[in-house]
């Protein structure tokens, strides 16, 4: 079976709670007032000296302890996970910090009667739309479904909402037809008039399917507690095009461990999908060793021409004088860094 981002992450989820996470499968967050430059293994004068530091000072990647960085340790996935979250973080909000993971991740969607809140993610029997409506169904017992109508709010809990309307519970013979599994003899629909009702409701069906339905699994499993979890559960919540490699259907395909090496495809793979359309300083037209790897139908199928326009930004070189890519390999972790560091500093991207 062909590895999948998919499968690779989603396995994180399976694995954490029967394999202990090994001392250098985590990454220490810098200590406040320490000094950036002290690792007892990567020193000035190394090749990796000057990526490390760049990496460390922007948050992206620290330690495996507070004085040691183990540049020829293996990149495993859930530090490539964290390391890219990070980085997501960084372009997107100007910080590396991982956010928390939510108290409860179906207030996303919070339903209020004037100021209080009476329903969830948790209260619907079902979602979808109709033209310009983002219509919501509850169980016709549901307390909420008692309110002529309601105020909704999407977003992350604790921020200033993304989205606010105000519904009216409807009767529409139509929608039976649209929706046939809704039962109005069993349901209460709510309306709301959005733009783009179609794009939102798609999008809270995505939503949905990664965190709400899977929360209480992975609660009972002890995944919640893993060091990578906050950053991959934001990863899967976040609009990065990270969502084509994090498919629901891999979510159960066990291929992957938590120690497993992250591979050089992998992290090509992941740093195109956060940063496409880079500049090209370099003039390649083919990588030697890319037209025989094969990844029709998989979610790597544009991984050989990604790799290509990495070559020309001049992010990812090859491992050898005939400019292989090697995607099968594993990376050390001070390639990792080097490769992040080029991401990070156009001033670092090389030429060849």
């Amino acid at each position: 079976m062909k590895r999948t981002i998919c499968a690779l992450l989603s396995a994180l989820f399976l694995s954490v709670a029967a394999i202990p996470c090994a001392a250098t499968d985590s990454e220490t967050a810098p200590s406040p007032g320490s000094d950036p430059a002290v690792f007892s293994d990567v020193l000035p004068g190394d090749w990796c000296y000057d990526a490390v530091m760049l990496c460390r000072e922007t948050g992206i990647l620290s330690g495996t302890t507070a004085t040691t960085f183990d540049p020829q340790g293996t990149l495993t996935i859930p530090q490539m996970v964290v390391i890219l979250d990070r980085v997501w973080n960084l372009q997107k909000h100007g910080t590396a910090e991982v956010p928390p993971l939510p108290a409860d991740p179906r207030d996303y969607v919070r339903f209020y009667d004037g100021d209080t809140q009476v329903a969830n993610f948790r209260n619907l029997q079902a979602h979808g739309s109709h033209g310009t409506q983002l219509l919501f169904w509850f169980d016709a017992e549901d307390p909420a479904a008692g309110q002529p109508t309601l105020r909704l709010e999407i977003g992350e809990a604790g921020q200033p909402p993304e989205v606010t309307a105000t519904g009216t519970q409807i009767t529409d013979p139509a929608l039976d037809d649209r929706y046939p599994d809704t039962s109005a003899e069993e349901t209460v629909v709510y309306a709301f008039d959005l733009e783009g009702a179609w794009d939102l409701s798609e999008h809270l069906m995505w939503y949905h399917t990664f965190t709400v339905t899977q929360w209480d699994t992975w609660e009972e499993q002890g995944v919640l507690d893993a060091w990578y979890f906050p950053a991959l559960y934001d990863l899967l919540i976040s609009e990065n095009g990270l969502d084509s490699f994090l498919s629901t259907e891999h979510l159960m395909d066990e291929t992957a461990t938590v120690q497993e090496p992250a591979f050089r495809e992998d992290l090509a793979a992941m740093i195109w999908s956060i940063a496409p359309d880079l500049p090209a300083i370099n003039q390649h037209t083919a990588i030697p060793d890319m037209p025989q790897a094969d990844y029709t139908g998989t979610p790597y199928e544009a991984l050989p021409g990604a790799v290509l326009e990495l070559y020309n930004a001049g992010i990812v070189t090859g491992v050898d004088g005939r400019g292989n890519f090697a995607p099968k390999s594993p990376l050390t972790r001070a390639q990792a860094a080097a490769i992040f560091a080029r991401l990070l500093d156009p001033a670092l991207r090389i030429s060849f």
